[in-house]
């Protein structure tokens, strides 16, 4: 998955190009969730998601003007590592209550994604 910067590319083209990264995986991490209460068989598999989230994350917001991506950027990672590491330790109660609400990993890149194609 290249999301880098390429020459000529505006500001508002790597938000969208960033999201559209995050589009698939918080698909199934919705998906996810809910057989989480059911099985921790998925762990794994959320796991992943989970990383690749991170490695969106960790891009940074370099170029990109959106305030709600910025604050996303900003203020996102440790929510992100609280959801990783309580799906790590195989708490799936604690993995589900930090990826749900306002509060939760979820929602801010819900915000800061606000507009882009799939949103």
């Amino acid at each position: 998955m290249d999301i880098g910067i390429t020459e000529g590319e505006s500001m508002s083209d790597i938000r969208t190009e960033r999201c559209e990264a995050l589009r698939p995986l918080l698909l199934e991490s919705l998906g996810l969730i809910p057989r989480l209460l059911g099985s921790a068989d998925v762990l794994p598999r959320f796991l992943d998601v989970v990383d690749g989230i991170l490695a969106v994350h960790a891009l940074g917001d370099a170029g990109i003007e959106d305030p709600l991506y910025r604050h996303w950027i900003a203020t996102g990672g440790p929510s992100l590592r609280r959801l990783r590491d309580a799906a790590a330790a195989g708490d799936r109660r604690a993995t589900i209550a930090a990826f749900q609400g306002q509060d939760g990993a979820m929602f801010p890149i819900g915000q800061g994604c606000s507009g882009a194609p799939g949103y």
